[in-house]
């Protein structure tokens, strides 16, 4: 079986894997394999995932995927926040977290912004109901212009019937 641990270095921290070497039943020693938690490993995590990912240490950021305006406005209170896997605020915007990996010294996070998931959604409703209001308006020109018409025909044909009235009909005469 493998171990996995975190190992803070000055040079940075690192997550670290024990392989024992086995002959038969006898362990002969062990292999073991370091990889950098940085913004490279970040990066290859969030193409995996498809999502973003934030990798601290303590009281600090190691590497993230995260755009630089959220990353500057990770406080300690919000990093101290994470482990609970909930849902957080970073940068005015909704981030759904969940916990990757996580020991004491340094912890990996998948995070997903809730605001941009729901952005297309948003926008597609928006213009559905433009569309819809746009017809509407079309809807209540065309009717308007119909019951104008109507109502102003009649009156339009008055003075003419008032003409022909006075023309056909004597009025000096009782």
């Amino acid at each position: 079986a493998a171990d996995a641990a975190f190992l803070t270095l000055p040079s940075g921290v690192f997550r670290a894997v024990s392989v024992p070497v086995m002959l038969q039943e006898i362990e002969l020693g062990s292999v073991q394999l370091a990889h950098a938690l940085d913004e490279h490993y970040a990066a290859q995590l969030s193409e995996l995932s498809g999502a973003r990912t934030l990798i601290v240490s303590t009281d600090r950021v190691l590497g993230s995927t995260l755009s630089a305006d959220a990353v500057a406005d990770l406080t300690l209170e919000t990093l101290q926040t994470l482990a609970a896997g909930e849902l957080t605020t970073i940068a005015g915007e909704e981030y759904a977290v969940r916990p990757l990996l996580q020991e004491e010294s340094a912890a990996v996070y998948v995070l997903d912004s809730i605001d941009a998931s729901a952005r297309p959604v948003i926008r597609s409703a928006l213009q559905t109901m433009g569309g819809i209001a746009l017809g509407a308006f079309v809807l209540a020109a065309i009717a308007s212009l119909w019951l104008a018409r109507t109502i102003s025909r009649p009156i339009d044909t008055l003075p003419g019937s008032l003409t022909d009235m006075t023309r056909t009909r004597a009025f000096d005469r009782p």
